[in-house]
């Protein structure tokens, strides 16, 4: 269904913005043009199609809780995409063949809409059907739960159900004639369900979805863990690497006999009682050192 919305977005807005404002357009009446309106009126009825899907979908596997579900998506893909691509076919076959609708791009209404319309209007009455069945069947159980507000949870589900199952589309398909402010007004009507039907059904099941939400705070705190065991290891890295540098700046000292050896070409080994050397080089030039430190273990 997500699909057939961005379709029908996309090609709608390719539609009229490569047609209707380019008037040598409409009169040329290009191929691609017709092809553009003819892909775009399949999307729009694959979009109302899905919109049954969903409904006799949740409906079926409410009523008959042993049915096989992969059944049921077969026939809603042949449904969804099939049956709209019939519409348009026979649509197509019909305007194609008159001279007096072969024209202006195809953007004057007639009869033929009545191909698409006739269907949408069926699933949508039979959407309101499942909507009001469902519903039923919900208050049945909410009640038997011993819900605090049945009530409440009723309301909430209504309210997630009518933009899935395009309920708010019943009065869009009976276009007003004659009335220059009733379809002033429908058409204000139109295009704001037509143009937000996809926001709304994406907030309520994806962006509010509570199942969304939890995996996306986990894939956050997953990140997050990484993040900071990395910058845990480069520090760790970084303070190895300063101790490394330390030690190696310091004076050598090492556990030997106590055997003192001196020599004045390449310097003064100096050992103390108890074992600890102390080693010093000096330039074959420079005179040994006066005094050494001994230390004690």
């Amino acid at each position: 269904m997500f699909v057939s919305y961005i379709l029908a977005a996309v090609l709608w807005m390719s539609y009229y913005l490569s047609s209707a404002l380019h008037p040598d357009v409409l009169q040329e009446n290009p191929v691609w043009c017709r092809l553009l309106h003819i892909l775009a009126q399949y999307a729009t009825s694959s979009n109302y199609a899905w919109m049954f899907c969903e409904g006799l979908y949740l409906h079926t596997i409410l009523i008959l809780a042993f049915i096989n579900e992969k059944h049921v998506l077969i026939m809603c893909i042949i449904i969804g995409w099939v049956v709209p691509m019939i519409q348009t076919v026979i649509y197509f076959a019909i305007r194609v063949t008159s001279s007096e609708i072969n024209k202006l791009c195809w953007h004057d209404q007639t009869n033929l809409q009545w191909i698409f319309l006739g269907p949408v209007a069926l699933w949508l009455a039979l959407n309101t059907f499942f909507l009001v069945n469902i519903l039923r069947i919900l208050c049945t159980k909410v009640s038997s739960m011993s819900q605090s507000n049945p009530l409440r949870h009723t309301l909430r589900a209504t309210l997630i159900l009518i933009p899935l199952l395009g309920i708010q589309y019943v009065a869009i398909p009976f276009r007003p004639v004659g009335h220059e402010d009733f379809l002033y007004a429908y058409n204000i009507v139109s295009a704001i369900l037509v143009s937000f039907q996809g926001f709304f059904v994406s907030l309520l099941f994806c962006f509010f979805n509570g199942e969304v939400i939890l995996l996306l705070k986990n894939q956050l705190g997953v990140h997050r863990q990484r993040k900071m065991s990395r910058s845990d290891t480069a520090r760790s890295s970084m303070y190895f690497q300063l101790s490394n540098n330390n030690n190696a700046s310091r004076p050598r000292l090492s556990i030997c006999s106590p055997v003192v050896k001196t020599n004045d070409e390449t310097g003064v080994k100096l050992v103390t009682e108890t074992g600890v050397k102390l080693v010093t080089d000096t330039k074959p030039d420079e005179k040994p050192p006066d005094q050494f430190i001994e230390s004690n273990v």
